[in-house]
């Protein structure tokens, strides 16, 4: 009777995941960090995002905020940044799917929601977490992504968060990149 009183293991579990060497979801990584200095942010939102609480710090001072803001969309251009160079994608050929597009292929995003303001001098720390990875059928070797992206200050503050879902290859997934650095610490 070997093997018969064995539970399945259920498809999608961390089981499952850790016997297939896919990454696991629920667990937050950092891309990085960055700091917005006045000159950033007015740079930015001059070119990009003209409110006057962005661009004027004296429009900022009588905005319901009390002092010069960051873009939004200053926030979300550099979670993507950091996003795409933490796939560090150096360790393949530079005609290699993995190399040319390291971040996949965005379907869109959903649910985007600025929290707090960015004011000048905020460190901001960016991180991610996987929510969901299907592999794909029709493409070997890449999945389906659903994570979400998140921007706060070191004390947890979130600022931004958004849903993002993607195509994108699996051994540059972030979550794969921080298994191998840990496997070669070991």
């Amino acid at each position: 009777m070997c093997c018969t009183s064995a539970s399945p293991i259920e498809p999608g579990s961390d089981l499952e995941r850790e016997l297939t060497g896919l990454p696991r979801t629920g667990v937050r990584r950092e891309t990085g960090r960055f700091v917005f200095t006045e000159a950033e942010l007015l740079r930015f939102s001059r070119q990009y995002d003209p409110l006057p609480f962005h661009v004027d710090p004296e429009a900022g001072r009588t905005s319901q905020y009390g002092q010069l803001i960051g873009s939004g969309w200053h926030t979300m251009a550099v979670w993507m940044k950091l996003f795409v160079g933490a796939h560090h994608a150096d360790a393949f050929p530079p005609d290699s799917p993995e190399a040319i597009s390291p971040a996949g292929i965005g379907f869109g995003f959903k649910d985007l929601r600025w929290i707090a303001p960015v004011f000048p001098g905020d460190e901001i720390v960016f991180s991610t977490i996987l929510d969901e990875m299907r592999p794909s059928a029709n493409r070997p070797g890449w999945a389906v992504f659903r994570r979400q992206a998140l921007a706060a200050r070191p004390d947890d503050e979130e600022v931004m968060h958004f849903v993002l879902t993607y195509l994108g290859p699996i051994a540059t997934a972030i979550e794969c990149r921080a298994r191998e650095a840990a496997d070669a610490l070991a």
